[in-house]
């Protein structure tokens, strides 16, 4: 079965609805964080006044950076990202959930919902059973909003995160180098912003005696 995508036209993509949620523990301290925030900080240039999105950021606690809005001052949100600083133990769960609880707030079928989390280390506060992350992904998926992971360096468990973006119906993408960091934002965003169809199903009528 092939699937050609219409050409795309720019001014016609769905309206996205975003939460970037960051972990800022310790581990994350210079580099990590520093590309983190300037990619974020790109991914919010490429956004228009028909979007939303907010900025969550966990170490052992969740903040709320910038709560769901309308990206109407983007260098106030842009400042907002850079006012994020290191911190302690890695609480992913609570940083997901939140996420969660932040894209709900402007949540339309018709628009892209998603969370985009990145990390660099192992849930060791809230949950922390991987079982249960993966389910908690899967149901955010059911109810409209996806969820595409970053894993960066070496200490993130890269199953997991693999398992939560199939479950979330997003995208799993591993940073070796924080260098990295801003193009494969690109990426994810540049996909995002070509979207031209979401939940697509395919029906097959077959003849007498095939099933």
């Amino acid at each position: 079965v092939k699937l050609t995508a219409p050409e795309e036209n720019i001014e016609n993509r769905p309206a996205q609805n975003l939460s970037f949620v960051i972990d800022r523990s310790g581990s994350m301290a210079g580099d990590k964080l520093d590309y983190t925030k300037k990619a974020v900080a790109f991914a919010l240039g490429h956004l228009g006044q028909q979007d939303h999105c907010s900025l969550v950021a966990f170490d052992d606690m969740v903040s709320i950076v910038a709560p769901s809005q309308p990206v109407e001052n983007k260098d106030m949100l842009k400042q907002s990202v850079m006012s994020i600083y290191p911190g302690g133990c890695t609480n992913l769960s609570g940083g997901m959930l939140q996420g969660l609880r932040e894209v709900k707030q402007a949540f339309k079928k018709e628009q892209i919902n998603r969370v985009l989390l990145l990390t660099d280390g192992q849930a060791n506060v809230g949950i922390t059973n991987h079982k249960r992350l993966i389910k908690k992904a899967g149901e955010m998926a059911g109810g409209g909003v996806t969820l595409s992971t970053f894993g960066l360096g070496r200490g993130f468990k890269e199953d997991l995160l693999i398992a939560m973006a199939d479950a979330g119906g997003g995208n799993f993408y591993y940073i070796q180098s924080p260098d990295q960091i801003p193009g494969i934002f690109e990426q994810e965003l540049c996909g995002l912003l070509s979207t031209v169809a979401q939940n697509l199903t395919v029906k097959l009528k077959t003849g007498d005696g095939v099933s």
